[in-house]
């Protein structure tokens, strides 16, 4: 019997507060009121028209830039985060605030890395960039000159006048032989 009574108790609550939801929307004189429509929601919109590369292919280490232009296409002020990602990850950020019907253009730098990256805005796809690796500059040849050819032709040029000082002038030699000799004898 319990049973049968909290269902019937349940089935005369729903009745109830359906007829009391419909009392509120009867007037005295048996009319319905009417429900007054809820003004229009207005919301941002804020939209990438178009997007620019200011090139596809580089020098690995040369910045570009990529041109990301907005419109709030809402009805309402509003401000959004415009992400950058290189190959899915995201490398910058910016913060946009636009008035309804309003365009604006930010702009993103980016160092490229040698090889092939994907660019995107917002997840969406705005190309491909390459990093070519730059070739190392060699030294302009000096037409034949060499450093090392400098140093033997000096070296060279000593040896050939202090040879030819001693066997003009062997009496230097025996100088030469007696100052050392008193040196040596001095350190032992």
């Amino acid at each position: 019997m319990e049973l049968k009574s909290s269902k019937l108790f349940r089935l005369l609550l729903v009745i109830s507060v359906f007829v009391v939801g419909m009392a509120g929307l009867v007037s005295a004189d048996n009319g319905f009121h009417e429900v007054e429509e809820m003004p229009p929601l207005l919301l941002p919109d804020i939209q990438i028209i178009d997007t620019k590369l200011s090139s596809t292919e580089t020098q690995a280490g040369e910045e570009i830039e990529i041109e990301v232009e907005l419109e709030n296409a809402g009805d309402a002020q509003g401000s959004k985060d415009i992400e950058f990602s290189v190959d899915g990850q995201v490398n910058d950020s910016k913060e946009v605030e636009l008035e309804a019907g309003e365009e604006t253009t930010i702009t993103f730098t980016y160092k490229v890395l040698e090889g092939e990256q994907e660019l995107s805005i917002q997840g969406e796809s705005v190309g491909t960039v390459t990093g070519v690796k730059a070739e190392k500059e060699e030294p302009p040849e000096e037409d034949g000159f060499s450093y090392a050819l400098l140093f033997i032709a000096i070296i060279a040029g000593l040896l050939i006048i202090g040879g030819a000082v001693l066997i003009f002038k062997p009496e230097l030699l025996d100088d030469l032989k007696k100052k050392y000799k008193k040196i040596w004898r001095k350190k032992e």
